[in-house]
């Protein structure tokens, strides 16, 4: 498949996938989200996300390649995501065909401003970081944070703050966390690995889309899924991310995170 024709599915592929969107198992449709346990207390709940977030610190850089494959009813399709992040919220994000040096789409986020480039459109997207993510990821409202916390799989500063959500905790001693309406769950092992993170339609009661993480590999003593596979019943859609030699903690030189915009780019704000 070209590029062009891989650009046109963005809308689906890492967009939704790397949202707050997702499930691991059975999709199941109509049934709402099932608590795993026994509802924690505040106080228990807030010592349990605690625990997360110690077992599994936030690195300060990350570089790291995806490698993503793309089903849909028409085929199947390859690409590559190259991915970098520093702390707090600068990230490049590129998409690249396999086997070319062709970029199909590249969004750079510094110190609060974002740039997006479409090479094969020649048009590009400038503005506020959250806004500039919010049109990569097809309208999502995602934060830094998060994108990082999926790509990783790691809790989200921006859930971890959340004192609306319930928490749940079974024999096995495994966390889960769901939102108050329902919405969201997420679900870590007895390891406080994250396994699966399930979002459904509240007014339909149907999964919007399931996320779910492989077991974790050993990135200079952080942890990462060595898998993220995200399943779209409604688009009919599966995607699988792999990472390949994640880096942490290594120097990033700070002007990757900033894009220049070529003069005969139509050029949009927002």
């Amino acid at each position: 498949m070209n590029a062009v024709a891989i650009s046109n599915r963005r809308s689906v592929p890492f967009l939704m996938a790397l949202i707050f969107l997702l499930s691991g198992c059975a999709i199941i449709f109509g049934d709402p989200v099932r608590p795993r346990g026994t509802k924690l207390a505040e106080s228990a709940r807030q010592s349990s996300i605690a625990a997360l977030l110690a077992s599994h610190p936030t690195p300060q850089t990350v570089k790291s390649l995806l490698r993503a494959t793309l089903s849909q009813d028409n085929g199947t399709t390859s690409f590559r995501y190259v991915f970098a992040f520093q702390g707090p919220e600068n990230i490049r994000l590129d998409i690249i065909p396999i086997n070319s040096a062709f970029t199909i789409q590249s969004g750079a986020c510094f110190e609060g401003n974002a740039i997006l480039l479409y090479p094969s459109e020649k048009r590009s997207v400038t503005g506020p970081t959250a806004s500039i993510l919010s049109t990569f990821f097809s309208g999502l409202p995602i934060q830094a944070n998060f994108l990082l916390g999926v790509l990783t799989g790691r809790l989200p500063d921006s859930l971890a703050n959340q004192t609306s959500w319930e928490g749940y905790k079974d024999t096995s001693d495994a966390l889960t966390l769901i939102s108050t309406d329902h919405s969201q769950a997420w679900y870590f092992t007895d390891q406080k690995e994250l396994s699966r993170i399930e979002v459904r339609d509240t007014t339909l009661g149907k999964i919007r889309a399931v996320l779910s993480f492989g077991p974790p590999i050993d990135c200079g003593g952080y942890r990462f899924p060595s898998t993220i596979t995200g399943e779209f019943p409604t688009e009919r859609t599966t995607i699988v991310l792999r990472h390949s030699s994640p880096q942490c903690d290594q120097a990033i030189n700070p002007s990757i995170f900033t894009l220049s915009i070529p003069s005969d780019f139509e050029q949009a704000t927002q």
